[in-house]
């Protein structure tokens, strides 16, 4: 199982250049016995394994992009998740204190 990932990075600013452009294969190799059903062998590879590679291939994102010089995947993508969050807590009690 190969699990594919592309990541691109533009800046914000008014000439949207590429911070980075990463894409990665991660591969896996799995022996599945004693299983003919193909239905249960496509959810055990789409499910089981992939789930197996993910932390994996997340760390290397996470190393490449802090390794040239930039916060980790997976910070900005709590960052941006906490900002969303917050943003949507302003808005309820926006609208709470409208009514």
């Amino acid at each position: 199982m190969i699990l594919s990932i592309k990541v691109k990075t533009t800046s914000t600013d008014e000439t949207a250049s590429t911070l980075f452009d990463i894409q990665l294969n991660y591969a896996g190799l799995f022996t599945i016995n004693n299983i003919t059903d193909e239905k249960q062998k496509e959810s055990i590879l789409m499910i089981h394994c992939l789930t197996l590679l993910s932390p994996y291939a997340r760390r290397v994102l996470s190393d490449v992009t802090r390794d040239g010089g930039f916060q980790p995947l997976a910070t900005l993508h709590q960052q941006r998740k906490a900002q969303k969050e917050n943003l949507q807590a302003r808005m309820t009690f926006l609208t709470r204190e409208t009514f």
